[in-house]
């Protein structure tokens, strides 16, 4: 065999190692992000909210504050594909989230939450350039938002290091479509000016007219999925 040939054969031999290596490595490699926690804090042992809502009198007297998302948030979503025939999960996320909150006692209303969802960013930039183009459409819906119903009650008045969970009915305004959800959460003060919430709610696609990722023989993506967020929180 002459000598040029068996250069050409050796330099394709190790493209094609190269190029299946990488499509393994990223198929293998379980690169998810981990689900949103609260922070550790110097609450002390006693980790339960104050169950006794507080008396009509203080509630009436107490001063509303209004909290802003600060930075340190973030949000994304949590989906699961099949990828060259192996099952992984999908995360994305990003830090451009907006929002408010009204506090006052034990009481929280006035909730908005915005999301950027053209700057989500996970793992694979193929598979958020895809995303933004062809599912979410982020040029024509570049925001999604929830919005809360009503007030929400706590069991009592937030403090420091005592987490607390509930769950918030509003909606979510998600591709040009609006559904009532419910999110799950966990919130609490790290601090007497840092509040910290996170949450998530389980979403279908087909609700929010957004096509299920399918790309034959490379990747199908699973008809439902998670939004979730940790946001930070200080008063404006």
């Amino acid at each position: 065999m002459k000598k040029p040939l068996v250069i050409a054969l050796a330099v394709a031999g190790a493209l094609v190692i190269a190029v299946g290596g990488g499509i393994a490595f990223w198929a293998l490699n379980d690169s998810a992000e981990d689900e949103f926690q609260l922070s550790e804090t110097n609450g002390g042992a006693n980790t339960s909210v104050t169950t006794a809502a507080a008396p009509k009198e203080s509630v009436d007297e107490a001063e509303a504050t209004t909290w802003k998302v600060a930075e340190g948030s973030q949000a994304g979503y949590r989906i699961d594909e099949v990828l060259r025939g192996l099952e992984k999960t999908a995360t994305a996320r990003t830090e451009e989230v907006a929002g408010s909150l009204t506090l006052k006692a034990n009481t929280v209303s006035d909730v908005t939450v915005t999301v950027q969802t053209g700057t989500l960013t996970s793992d694979a930039a193929l598979r958020d350039d895809r995303v933004r183009a062809d599912y979410l459409q982020t040029d024509q819906f570049p925001e999604a938002t929830f919005t809360l119903d009503g007030p929400l009650e706590l069991p009592g008045e937030p403090t420091v290091g005592d987490p607390v969970s509930m769950e918030a009915e509003g909606t979510l305004k998600l591709h040009g479509v609006t559904k009532d959800v419910a999110v799950k959460l966990d919130a609490q003060l790290t601090a007497k000016d840092q509040l910290e919430v996170v949450g998530s709610t389980p979403i279908a696609l087909a609700d929010y007219k957004i096509e299920v990722p399918d790309i034959s023989g490379i990747v199908k993506a699973a008809p439902n999925g998670t939004l979730e967020f940790k946001l930070q929180l200080t008063p404006a």
